[in-house]
């Protein structure tokens, strides 16, 4: 029983992510596991071999997977994947500019997917999953009197998208 994949293709921050680990030899059906290390964060192996999400992490990370055949036999592999930030949401606008608490706060832009921040005054650090590849999230304004700012998080920095006030 032998691995055959011997590089994974790069992720893109954001974005969504699949790739499929091959084997060869011993007898089907595989199934594949995490032997050691972990994948990037937001990204998960299935039993099936796919390595599949929505990497929001920058760098490079290595893991060692391992296949096991209807016979017992294993076999592991070190690998790594690299994500990289080639396409870090970018807003375009953020709508409305002020309103009452209750507000609905929309910001529309590309590549808005992924886990990114959004503060409210004290409330700061709210996270929302956006869905990956978005080209709009929105928010709600608290209860009270204030100002939204929607910050997204790239993985370069912080980009302000606007504020909002209510």
């Amino acid at each position: 029983l032998t691995i055959t994949t011997t590089t994974l293709p790069a992720a893109t921050a954001g974005s969504s992510y699949s790739a499929t680990l091959t084997a060869s030899g011993g007898t089907a059906p595989y199934t594949w596991s995490l032997d050691s290390g972990s994948l990037p964060a937001g990204l998960s192996l299935s039993s099936g071999g796919v390595i599949s999400g929505t990497a929001d992490t920058a760098g490079t990370t290595s893991f060692t997977v391992k296949v096991a055949d209807s016979g017992s036999q294993t076999a592991t592999k070190t690998l790594s994947i690299t994500v990289d930030t080639s396409t870090a949401p970018s807003v375009s606008s953020l709508s409305p500019i002020s309103g009452p608490a209750g507000t609905t706060v929309v910001a529309d832009g590309s590549n808005l997917g992924g886990t990114r921040t959004v503060d409210f005054g004290s409330n700061a650090g709210t996270e929302l999953k956006i869905a990956s590849n978005g080209t709009s999230i929105s928010v709600v304004a608290p209860a009270g009197s204030g100002t939204v700012t929607v910050t997204l998080r790239t993985l370069s920095g912080s980009l302000v998208a606007g504020s909002f006030t209510y």
